[in-house]
Parts: structure tokens; sequence; C-alpha cells
């Protein structure tokens, strides 16, 4: 059990982490893993693996990346997807947790580390989207890297689970790093808005006004 554990949290936290950029992508990643026998989960999740879950978790998945591209529609996505993408990261981490480790433990392991781990990736990309559009009109770069990690850290982690003990080490501090480095990107922007906004009224008034 204890061995278990200590690869099945990390594991939930990495996958936690890509249901905060994409929510369906890195259950239909793990749902492939699981039909074609190369993870397995335990008996509640056993229907993931099926052609059906396949099947819907693909629809998911493509009209979530494709809607993601469309001006306005990735805003409006943003605020339903905080919600969303918590709930589905507390669900992944404990779909990965052993079976006979007690429907209470497993839903307080998932709340705290998937919950928590996805709504802050998530809360990255909600902050990353704004200051994307000043520089890059035709957006999309940060959808483009939502996908490629959405994709890229179950596929490792599931791929080699021992590795997600690194990973989740390496996206905790990285997570906390993005997080500081966001914030100070927008208290800057913000700054240097208001500076020229500052002098465009200024030079904008009146001489009467000035003096």
């Amino acid at each position: 059990m204890t061995q278990e554990l200590i690869i099945a949290i990390p594991l939930g936290i990495c996958l936690s982490a890509a249901v905060g950029l994409k929510i369906f992508l890195p259950f239909l990643i793990t749902s492939l893993f699981m039909k074609f026998g190369l993870f397995e989960v335990s008996e509640t999740f056993q229907f993931l693996g099926s052609w059906t879950a396949i099947i819907l978790l693909s629809i998911a998945t493509i009209t979530e990346i494709l809607s993601y591209y469309i001006p306005y529609v990735d805003s409006f996505l943003d605020s339903i997807a905080t919600p969303g993408a918590t709930i589905a990261g507390a669900i992944i981490a404990m779909l990965v947790l052993p079976g006979d480790l007690g429907i209470t433990a497993m839903w307080a392991i998932g709340i705290i580390g998937g919950g928590s781990t996805a709504l802050a990736t998530q809360s990255i990309t909600n902050f990353a989207r704004p200051i994307e559009k000043p520089i890059l009109p035709t957006g999309g770069a940060v959808a483009t890297t939502e996908v490629i990690g959405a994709a890229s850290i179950p596929a490792i982690v599931l791929a080699s689970p021992i590795l997600s003990i690194i990973a989740a080490i390496i996206i905790v501090i990285s997570l906390i790093f993005l997080i500081i480095l966001l914030l100070f990107l927008k208290r800057l922007f913000k700054n240097i808005f208001s500076f020229f906004f500052n002098i465009f009224t200024k030079s904008n008034k009146p001489q009467g006004e000035l003096s």
C-alpha cells in the first residue's frame, strides 16, 4: 500500500496538472492506456477503458481544443473551466489511487492533491491568455502550449510511473514560479498602461487646466 501511494500520489498530481491545461485530453490518454493494457486502475474506474468512453472523450477533447482557438469563446470557456478543471483534477487523481485505500481517503487526496493542482494550472492559463492577446492579437500560442502539455505529461508519466515522482516535484515548483511570474507581469503591464494613460490624458488637457 505504502509503495503504491508513493507512486500514485505524484502520478495523480501530474495528471491533474495536465487536466488544468485541458480537461478531457488527459482522461482520453489515460483511457487509451487502460484499453491497451498499459495501465491499470481500480474496478471503480474500469469503465474508462471502454470504447464508449474513448469515443465520448475523443469528441469532447476535439471540441474543447478547437473551441479555444475561437476569439471570445476561449475567454468564456476559461470562466467555466476553472471549477470544471478543479473537479476533474480531483477525479483523475483519485483514478490512479489504490482501490482499497478507502473512499474518504481517496476523496481527501483527490481534492487536496489533484483539485488544487488543476486549479493552480488553470489559473495560470487564465492569467496568461489576457497577457498573450496584446502581444499576439491572433492568439493561439497559449492554447497550443496547453494541448502539448496536456498530451505529453500523461503520456510520459503513464508510460513510466516512476518518473511521476520527479515530474510532480518539477510541476509543483514550476507552478509556484509561474504564478509569481504572472502576477508580477500583470502588475507590470498594469503600471505601464497607467503610466502611458496618464501621459496621454495630461497631453490632451487644455493649457489652462495644466497650469
